[in-house]
């Protein structure tokens, strides 16, 4: 089983950056391999491994795909993310493990 780190942007800039929460999602080796030779842009496709923060009903489990960006971390589809999960709610998973911290 192989791991990679994903990011799933809160909106377009941040889906252009690269930047986003950061998720572990589960690759086949050629996947992996693919991603290790920091090869650009390839659609590839891998099985979420923890539940998002940002994205609400994004839990572990879901197949999703992402782009490979060379040596740049691999970027989920902010559209993909909006048609199916709605907008992102950076801002909820900020207070709710800041309130966590204050236990």
């Amino acid at each position: 089983m192989n791991h990679i780190k994903v990011n799933l942007p809160e909106d377009e800039d941040a889906y252009q950056s690269g930047n986003g929460e950061g998720v572990w999602v589960i690759v086949d080796d050629e996947t992996k391999k693919l991603h290790d030779d920091d090869k650009e842009n390839i659609i590839a496709k891998g099985i979420l491994d923890n539940d998002s923060w940002y994205y609400q009903g994004l839990y572990a489990g879901v197949e999703i795909s992402f782009e490979l960006r060379g040596k740049n971390r691999p970027v989920v589809s902010y559209q993909w993310l909006r048609e199916n999960y709605g907008e992102a709610d950076k801002q909820a998973a900020i207070e709710y493990v800041l309130s966590q911290n204050k236990q």
